[in-house]
C-alpha cells in the first residue's frame, strides 16, 4: 500500500498539452517523453523522479472536433441556482 501523498497514475485529458506540461513541470518538477499515436497526435508520458506518473492525452485533434468542453456551462448553471 502506498504512503500518504503518493501519486497514482492519472490520465490528464486536455486540449492544450503544452500548457499542461508547463504547469506540471513548474509546480512539481515532472519531465515528459512523447509517445506517437496512430492518428499523428502525441501522447505524453509524465515522469516524477524518474518513475512514470501520468499520461497527457491531447484533445486538440480531429477526432474531438465538436465535442463540447465540460464544466463551463454546468458550473454557471449550478452557481446561478445558489440562493
Amino acid at each position: 500500500m502506498a504512503s500518504h501523498g503518493h501519486f497514482h497514475w492519472n490520465e490528464l485529458v486536455t486540449p492544450d498539452a503544452d500548457r499542461a506540461m508547463q504547469f506540471y513541470r513548474t509546480t512539481i518538477g515532472w519531465t515528459f517523453e512523447p509517445m506517437p499515436m496512430d492518428d499523428g497526435a502525441t501522447y505524453w508520458i509524465a515522469y516524477a523522479d524518474g518513475e512514470m506518473a501520468a499520461g497527457i492525452f491531447p484533445t486538440n485533434r480531429p477526432a474531438f472536433e465538436g465535442v463540447p468542453k465540460a464544466g463551463c456551462r454546468i458550473w454557471r448553471w449550478m452557481m446561478s441556482m445558489r440562493g
